[in-house]
C-alpha cells in the first residue's frame, strides 16, 4: 500500500504541477471532463498501474459544492480563475489501492474561500495527528475532524473517513468515521476499533451551494503510538503525499501545532516524492 501511494502521488504531483503550468501560461480552455481525463492519464503511466479506483470527480465553482459530482457531456463547464476547483481521484495498483482529494484554485481566492479551506485543513490535521486509546471505537474520532467546522455552525453531510482496500474496494467495510450520516448501503462501514494495519480514509469537506466546495482526502495508516501499562494507544500515518493548495491556507488561522504538522508534511513529500520524482 504504502508504495503504490507513492507512486500515486507522483502522478499527482506531475498532474497538479502541468495544470498550475497550463494556467501560468494563461489557458483557460480546460473543462472539468478534460481535468479528469488528465488526472487519469497521469496515473496510466505508473507502474503496476491496473487502471482507476473509481470515476474522477472533477467540479468547479457550483459543482464543487456537489460531493459527489461526476461532469458528463450535459453539465461539463469550464475551470475558471474565481472558484475552487475539486479534484478526487484514485488508482488501482497491483500493490494497493489510492484516494486522494485536492481543491485548487487557479486565481486569488476570496476571504470566505480562504477561511472555509483553512479549517478543513485544520480538521483533517487534527484527526492526523491524534493519539487515541485502541478500545476507541471509529465513530467516536469523528468530532475531531469536524470541531473547526462545528465552530462556525457548519456540516458536512457525508462520512470523515471509510476503509480502503488493497487492489481491491476504494470504499471497503467495516471500517467508517461518521458519527451519523450512514444510509442504509453504508450499514457495513460502521464504528469498530482500528487495529495496526487499518488503511482509511481523512475527508472533510465544505460546500456552499451554487457557489464553491472544499475537500481534502488523504490515506491514513493505523500504527502503534505507544502502550502504558496493559493499554495500546494508536496515532495515524498519512501514506498519501500530495501537496496543499497554499494560496488557499490562511496562516493566520493556524496555530504552532498545525503549523509544525504542515511543514512536517510538505518536507516529507519533498524527500520521499521528490526523490522518486528525480527517477523520471
Amino acid at each position: 500500500m504504502r508504495r503504490s501511494h507513492l507512486r500515486d502521488a507522483v502522478a499527482m504531483c506531475d498532474f497538479l504541477a502541468y495544470m498550475e503550468w497550463q494556467y501560468e501560461l494563461n489557458s483557460d480552455g480546460w473543462d472539468e471532463m478534460q481535468v479528469a481525463r488528465l488526472a487519469n492519464e497521469f496515473r496510466y503511466e505508473q507502474e503496476k498501474n491496473k487502471g482507476i479506483s473509481f470515476p474522477t470527480i472533477a467540479g468547479y465553482g457550483p459543482h464543487a459544492a456537489i460531493p459527489h459530482y461526476e461532469p458528463n457531456n450535459l453539465t461539463n463547464i469550464k475551470i475558471g480563475r474565481t472558484s475552487t476547483l475539486v479534484v478526487d481521484s484514485g488508482g488501482q495498483y497491483l500493490d494497493g489501492t489510492t484516494d486522494v482529494t485536492r481543491t485548487l484554485h487557479f486565481g486569488t481566492p476570496t476571504e470566505e474561500q480562504k477561511k472555509a479551506y483553512t479549517r478543513v485543513l485544520i480538521g483533517a490535521i487534527q484527526l492526523s495527528s491524534l493519539i487515541f486509546p485502541s478500545n476507541l471505537k471509529s465513530n467516536q474520532l469523528d468530532i475531531v475532524a469536524r470541531e473547526p467546522l462545528w465552530n462556525i455552525g457548519y456540516d458536512y453531510l457525508h462520512g470523515t473517513g471509510h476503509g480502503i482496500g488493497h487492489f481491491l474496494s476504494v470504499h471497503e467495510s467495516p471500517i467508517g468515521i461518521s458519527y451519523a450520516h450512514v444510509t442504509t448501503s453504508d450499514k457495513v462501514c460502521g464504528p469498530i476499533e482500528l487495529k495496526p494495519g487499518f488503511f482509511l480514509s481523512n475527508e472533510p469537506g465544505y460546500y456552499k451551494q451554487g457557489d464553491f466546495g472544499i475537500r481534502l482526502e488523504n490515506v491514513l495508516e493505523t500504527v502503534v503510538a505507544g502502550k502504558k501499562g496493559s493499554e495500546i494507544f494508536l496515532k495515524f500515518r498519512d501514506i498519501t503525499l500530495v501537496p496543499y493548495e497554499p494560496k488557499l491556507i490562511d496562516n493566520n488561522m493556524l496555530n504552532p501545532s498545525h503549523i509544525r504538522w504542515l511543514n512536517n508534511y510538505n518536507r516529507r513529500i519533498r524527500d520521499e516524492i521528490g526523490a522518486e520524482l528525480k527517477k523520471d
